[in-house]
């Protein structure tokens, strides 16, 4: 048996490994505020940093398979916010939310995301479906941080959650802004700029502003003998 098959055949140990990656990883952890709670028995954090300014708030990182997070930074602002990683997930993807009841969730065997960042903000979401594959320099925002108002005062730039379903691949360097939603089994090509449209199941979406290139695709892990 190699070390993952260990791991995943004794909990026991690999809960005990957990707690040492954690413990000798270099881990950093600044919480201020109440009632918030941080489960990550089970997974393995090596170089990642947690920060809550706030209380109510919940990150849930599951010790089911083997979840690795490494050089990852996760910043919570506010109240009553929920981060929920799932199993055997593999990233360095870093995580910011400001304001109260935003969601941020990577499904199951969501992996990659390195130099990557997700941020939402004023009770939005982010959510990625099961078997999601990210490149690197990616960043998914549900708000422009900042205010545009008519010539009135009124504010216009409503922040709007962004889904990503199951089975996506997204390419090095994107940009996907709030509203976006894209259909399972879709491909954002490398460079894009993928403005708040929905986008139908088996896409690929390309281009700036990012439009669909193709339909009726979908994209394997493995190379294949081209035919």
């Amino acid at each position: 048996m190699n070390t993952k098959e260990i791991l995943l055949e004794y909990p026991f140990i690999k809960n005990t490994a957990s707690r040492i990656f954690w413990l000798l990883g270099r881990n950093r952890v600044k919480i201020k505020g109440r009632n918030n709670v941080i489960v990550h028995s089970g997974a393995f954090l090596r170089r990642c940093s947690i920060a809550i300014n706030g209380s109510n708030n919940l990150i849930i990182i599951s010790g089911n398979g083997i979840t690795r997070l490494h050089d990852c930074k996760i910043k919570i602002t506010g109240n009553n916010n929920v981060l929920r990683i799932g199993d055997s997930v593999s990233t360095s993807i870093c995580v910011n939310m400001e304001d109260d009841g935003n969601q941020i969730i990577l499904g199951d065997h969501f992996t990659g995301g390195g130099n990557s960042e997700l941020a939402a903000i004023e009770g939005t979401s982010i959510v990625f479906g099961q078997n999601c594959l990210l490149s690197t320099n990616i960043r998914v925002s549900t708000g422009d941080s900042h205010s545009i108002t008519d010539l009135y005062g009124k504010r216009t730039n409503r922040s709007r959650s962004v889904i990503i379903g199951e089975h996506c691949w997204i390419g090095n360097t994107v940009l996907i802004f709030k509203g976006t939603t894209i259909g399972a089994n879709s491909m954002v090509g490398g460079g894009s700029v993928v403005p708040g449209k929905d986008f139908p199941e088996n896409s690929l979406i390309a281009g700036n502003p990012a439009t669909i290139v193709r339909n009726g695709v979908n994209w394997k892990y493995e190379r294949i003998p081209v035919e």
